[in-house]
């Protein structure tokens, strides 16, 4: 097969990492050769997270054609990367200078201050965080910016939709403020069988649906005013103004349930509402014992009407909050086998395999989320944005958790408690 960027790509892609690179060497090799397969070698390597080697594929790729703007962004990305933060301020007043309007300069600044600096204007620049003080340019300046005209500050403030930039940036957020949300990591034997397929829902046999029908309409009753009063506070954002429909809520959903435990999704409501109580003032740990409320009430949603992709990653969640990252991944991925649009599932996934220190991985699955919703990493940002406004670098001094080594093999597991004795001891 004659080599070509194309198939040097598709060795990638499929899992043939040092054939690409082979290819690529191949493609390189002509000292007569253009400026793209130098491009791509080098991205080929931030791929793999040899940042000096991209640099110096970079490099080669702007010495054969210096008016091109492309390979001097990626340069400057690879030499910030790899710690050259001389090279890159360098490279980035090439940039500037080459193509004044360039509207990835910023992102590349926004990524420099995140590793080493003040990031927070440039978030505010972006419009994170809070908005008071920013100046706006007029619609009229920046529909002139984006066409090569005007002042350069006019351009419109989009963060760079590039995977190779977009992911690092959401490395370094999360790195500082994940360590926030879950300080502590623990082991937790499985919840559900090995098998996942083998978990089975408990249907009541037909005498017991009519001896129970009484309690069921009851229980039906109960369960529309509490799912409804959910669905409402899921709609508020203000915490106060949240707390009053959502205590109503639960207060409903418990009734129902007490009333017929079998009622449909009676426990699964229960476990998004305490999902909902469990969160804390932004930047703190969960509620743990909201959180594990919401665990046994997934548990039980699943004996009663077996497991789903969102009651899977409502379980998920729930793990990596409590500090589980591999039983979290473990539930995470079984959700999204089962149906591979959550781009949720992927993003905390991806926060799980940070806690685990890989950041490779972790910046992949952030991509694949954000590719579908780039929702998730505008609300992570401006989280990360707000906590910085209103605390300060400081807030952000604890490192990630580290995890302990795996203990022994506990000799007879202890049954976890059920929903009604975690609500009889619940905090009012």
């Amino acid at each position: 097969m004659a080599a070509s960027i194309k198939t040097a790509w598709t060795a990638f892609e499929q899992g043939d990492a040092e054939k690409a690179e082979s290819l690529f060497q191949t493609l390189t090799s002509n000292p007569n050769g253009t400026t793209f397969p130098w491009t791509q070698q080098g991205l080929f390597f931030l791929r793999l997270d040899r940042y000096q080697e991209a640099a110096a594929s970079l490099q080669q790729a702007v010495e054969r054609d210096p008016a091109n703007p492309a390979p001097l962004f990626f340069l400057a990305l690879a030499q910030e990367l790899a710690g050259e933060r001389e090279n890159f301020w360098a490279t980035l007043a090439k940039l500037a200078e080459l193509s004044p309007h360039h509207q990835g300069r910023t992102s590349l600044k926004l990524l420099a201050e995140l590793r080493g600096g003040d990031p927070l204007p440039l978030l505010r620049q972006f419009g994170f965080g809070p908005r008071d003080g920013v100046e706006r340019p007029k619609f009229s300046q920046r529909v002139a910016a984006s066409m090569g005209r005007g002042k350069p500050e006019w351009l419109p403030s989009e963060l760079s939709s590039s995977d190779y930039l977009l992911g690092p940036i959401l490395v370094e957020v999360e790195t500082r403020l994940h360590a926030l949300e879950v300080p502590k990591l623990e082991h937790h034997p499985p919840l559900l069988p090995e098998d996942l397929d083998s978990l089975k829902p408990v249907k009541r046999k037909f005498r017991e649906e009519i001896a129970n029908f009484g309690n069921s309409v009851r229980a039906g009753n109960a369960l529309k005013k509490g799912r409804g009063l959910l669905e409402k506070a899921w709609a508020i954002s203000d915490p106060e103004e949240q707390k009053k429909p959502l205590q109503e809520a639960v207060k409903y959903l418990r009734a129902a349930r007490k009333t017929d435990p079998h009622a449909f999704r009676v426990s699964y409501h229960l476990a998004e509402a305490y999902i909902l109580m469990s969160k804390n003032e932004a930047g703190k740990p969960y509620h743990r014992f909201r959180l594990l409320q919401a665990q046994t009430s997934c548990l039980a949603s699943a004996n009663n009407e077996g497991l789903n992709p969102y009651l899977l990653f409502y379980l998920a969640y729930i793990q990596h909050l409590l500090g589980r990252p591999k039983l979290a991944i473990e539930y995470y991925q079984a959700a999204t086998d089962r149906f591979e649009k959550l781009p949720e599932a992927h993003y905390g996934r991806g926060q799980c395999h940070l806690l685990l220190g890989d950041a490779t991985t972790a910046r992949r699955l952030f991509l694949k989320a954000v590719n579908s919703d780039l929702a998730l990493a505008r609300e992570r940002l401006d989280l990360f944005a707000r906590i910085l406004s209103e605390k300060g670098p400081d807030a952000f001094g604890a490192p990630l958790p580290t995890m302990t080594p795996e203990p022994p093999p506990t000799p007879e597991p202890v049954d976890p408690p059920t929903e009604t004795a975690l609500d009889e001891a619940a905090p009012e």
